[in-house]
């Protein structure tokens, strides 16, 4: 105990020397009175420690619960409901109505076929600046048929699009982009054994991209 005692003197003395008082303070305090009351008082700190360690294990265990639990979450397909008859996807990434090839759709348009028929969604001023051949405006952007979250009126959507309905012509959707989820929306909600509705799998600006190199 005497070698110890005179180890830690001179250590402090060292240091003293050197000027360093506020150091000091922390390393007297966390040798010496630390040391000291666990070896006065073991059993307390022992469970001190045991309390802390178990408290840190149960509350990194809860974290990775939760983070887990959501993350299998994300992958787990939430359940459909019935509108008016349709089945509707509560999640807005609906993705069982397949995308439509816009090779094939170039195709048709070359050969001038006419069992189907084009619809752009877009306002009618990107309209105007420039669509695919032969496609038809219905503007479902900037009205009234989308509320301020985003959803989808869809009373007002099928009487927007009731004339098209009524006919067995294939529809294809688009928007300005692949990134917009509307056309698959629509196409989803649409779709149906006496209606083929397809969301095309490239927007205005992919495909005025892809036939401007020709």
């Amino acid at each position: 105990m005497s070698n110890e005692k005179s180890f830690f003197e001179e250590e402090l003395n060292a240091l003293e020397k050197k000027g360093k008082r506020k150091f000091l303070r922390l390393y007297d305090f966390g040798t010496s009175k630390l040391r000291d009351e666990i070896r006065r008082k073991p059993g307390q700190y022992f469970f001190l420690f045991l309390t802390s360690f178990m408290g840190s294990v149960i509350t990194t265990g809860a974290a990775l619960f939760m983070f887990s639990g959501n993350l299998i979450a994300q992958f787990v397909p939430k359940p459909a409901t019935q509108v008016q008859g349709i089945q509707v996807a509560e999640n807005k990434k609906v993705a069982h109505v397949e995308k439509y090839d816009p090779l094939l759709l170039a195709s048709k348009l070359k050969k001038k076929e006419t069992n189907f028929e084009i619809i752009d969604i877009r306002s009618v001023s990107e309209f105007l600046s420039g669509h695919i051949a032969g496609a038809i405006n219905i503007p479902v952007y900037g009205t009234d048929i989308i509320n301020k979250n985003g959803d989808i009126d869809q009373d007002a959507l099928k009487l927007t699009f009731k004339q098209y309905l009524l006919t067995d012509k294939l529809m294809i959707i688009y928007a300005q982009n692949s990134y917009s989820s509307l056309p698959q929306e629509i196409a989803t909600l649409f779709s149906s054994p006496a209606k083929r509705v397809k969301a095309l799998a490239v927007g205005w600006e992919e495909w005025f991209h892809l036939n401007s190199k020709k």
